[in-house]
């Protein structure tokens, strides 16, 4: 857009009907770069009022669009107009993302179906020994066996574990030199791998640490997302007493199932799941090396 302004000839007044020329560029109207503008003077403006003599007399504005210009112009439009397409373009995808991220967590949830609380249970000890990698392995395996067992009839679950245990009394309990640092890296191996697999340790008086590990199946009892629930607990009148509530409240075989000691087969047989896994991962409780207490 070029904006030329010219002052009329002081000689002769401007009065409507006068044409004036303007020579932009050479000095030599012959030269091919060389606009000629013939303005004619208007007594009236473009909406039909009448301009006071007065204001002929002053400077003169000629807006000339050049073809230049209108191209720049025309080219920051079109530059405009796809710069706004890209921004709704990144709007839309954000929104999606965001949806996406919605629906993932969800998902999840609705994943996070099956949950699995191990209580004291003792693995084998050549896990155990193994540190770390005895713990990786035991993981690998026990979500593969809860996948196999369950899959048929839950469908698609993720598998949450609890460990409760007391690693001081538990290594005093095993014996040996290093025992607790073996058993913490086997502790470090088992929740590496899943997610969702985690030791609780316990510093706790017997009855404290039965009160909590029946509040914490409790709570995934009451979660809406869990469908199944896989206690391994000892024999205990504690123990027998929890697994009659349960009974009490409702709980049948198709929300819990027990890992089998002779004391809780007795509580159990009838109502609750009873999934015999001890001879593939942990000691019978028979074996009386529990280390952890009567919980």
């Amino acid at each position: 857009m070029a904006h030329i302004v010219f002052r009329p000839p002081e000689e002769d007044p401007v009065v409507p009907g006068m044409v004036l020329s303007l020579l932009v560029g050479s000095a030599n109207e012959s030269e091919n770069d060389t606009l000629v503008i013939n303005v004619k003077i208007s007594a009236t403006t473009p909406d039909g009022e009448q301009v006071p003599p007065r204001l002929l007399q002053r400077n003169i504005t000629v807006t000339q669009e050049t073809k230049e210009d209108t191209d720049r112009l025309e080219a920051q439009i079109r530059e405009n107009q796809e710069l706004r397409r890209e921004l709704r373009r990144c709007k839309f995808k954000l929104a999606d993302a965001t949806y996406d991220r919605q629906e993932l967590r969800q998902v999840k949830e609705l994943l996070r179906a099956h949950e699995m609380g191990l209580h004291q249970a003792q693995f084998h000890d050549h896990m155990l020994q193994q540190g770390a990698k005895g713990g990786r392995a035991a993981a690998q395996a026990l979500q593969a066996t809860v996948a196999d067992h369950f899959g048929n009839r839950l469908g698609r679950f993720e598998v949450i574990v609890r460990v409760m245990v007391d690693f001081e009394r538990l290594a005093q309990a095993l014996g040996g030199d290093d025992v607790e640092t073996r058993l913490r890296d086997f502790a470090y191996g088992f929740t590496e791998t899943p997610a969702m697999f985690k030791f609780v340790g316990l510093r706790q008086t017997v009855d404290m640490a039965s009160t909590r590990l029946h509040e914490m199946a409790d709570w995934h009892l009451q979660n809406c997302n869990c469908r199944h629930v896989i206690l391994g607990l000892k024999g205990t009148d504690a123990n027998i007493g929890y697994l009659h509530k349960l009974i009490m409240t409702g709980h049948d075989v198709n929300h819990v199932s027990i890992l089998p000691t002779r004391q809780l087969l007795e509580a159990a047989t009838g109502v609750f799941g009873i999934v015999d896994w001890t001879g593939d991962y942990f000691r019978n409780y028979s074996s009386g090396t529990d280390g952890a207490g009567n919980n």
